[in-house]
């Protein structure tokens, strides 16, 4: 059903993506209006929300990082669509600053609450810990929650299907991957052959993979990505000139993003040979 919405044309995609996320949304601000009464505890128990100057904590903390990067996943998805964006150059650039701040007030908001609400380790053994962190705040069980839970899953397949149908249509723009990846239907303008085969893909990774793991191994190719964008930017800046009329960054900030997305790539596989 994901994939017939995807090739019937980007506008009607975006509407219902961004009705989803509407929904994502209100089931976050739900949890976080219930349990907001716990920040005001936040004093007392501030030296337990700090982890230990210990090599092993630390360590569990980073992998955790690797983890918990997934959740932010979706920001980078804009720049595949820059093509059918009116006003790319003012729009994008804004698009995805909005979208990075909101996306971190909101779950560091929500990290805090569960922390304070439900002991780490109890919520560590939930299935559904968002549903179980509610359900404890308010006391009852709300099965409208597990459904918001399962709409922001799908909602995340979505959009991949879109941008990932639009990086294969790239790919064999550029005489990268075979020439039919590239074709669009002349009605839905849409690169319909890269949609079924990517719709066809995520089915099979849903079916036979676990989902920590494609988790896990999806942050990981995504931190691998980045330092190879910020690296090529770093070139491209030292090679051409400023460009005008979009968004300039200082070089510092791809030096940034390099080591830091080289950085976590690197722990997490020195962590996951050493277990």
């Amino acid at each position: 059903m994901l994939g017939l919405i995807a090739a019937w044309g980007i506008m009607q995609s975006v509407i219902v993506a961004a009705s989803l996320t509407v929904i994502e949304l209100a089931g976050l601000l739900l949890v976080i209006a219930f349990g907001a009464e716990a920040l005001d505890d936040i004093p007392a128990p501030a030296a337990e929300l700090l982890p230990p100057f210990e090599m092993m904590a630390w360590s569990g903390i980073l992998s955790g990082a690797v983890l918990a990067f997934f959740a932010f996943l979706g920001f980078e998805s804009m720049v595949n669509v820059a093509e059918e964006v009116k006003d790319v150059r003012r729009i994008l650039p804004r698009a995805i600053i909005i979208t990075l701040d909101i996306t971190t007030v909101l779950y560091l908001t929500l990290s805090l609450i569960a922390v304070l609400v439900v002991v780490p380790a109890t919520l560590a053994e939930q299935k559904a810990p968002l549903a179980y962190l509610f359900e404890t705040a308010i006391g009852q069980d709300i099965p409208a929650l597990r459904i918001i839970g399962t709409i922001s899953a799908l909602n995340g397949a979505f959009i991949e299907i879109i941008v990932a149908a639009r990086i294969l249509y790239g790919l064999s723009n550029e005489k990268w991957l075979p020439r039919h990846l590239a074709h669009v239907h002349p009605r839905t303008q849409t690169p319909l052959v890269s949609t079924v085969l990517v719709v066809i893909a995520m089915l099979l990774f849903a079916l036979f993979v676990p989902i920590e793991a494609l988790a896990e191994a999806t942050a990981m190719i995504t931190l691998a990505v980045f330092a190879s964008a910020n690296l090529a930017l770093i070139m491209i800046k030292r090679r051409e000139p400023p460009s005008h009329g979009g968004l300039v960054v200082p070089i510092w900030v791809p030096f940034a993003g390099f080591l830091i997305s080289a950085a976590f790539v690197v722990l997490e596989v020195i962590n996951r040979l050493s277990g």
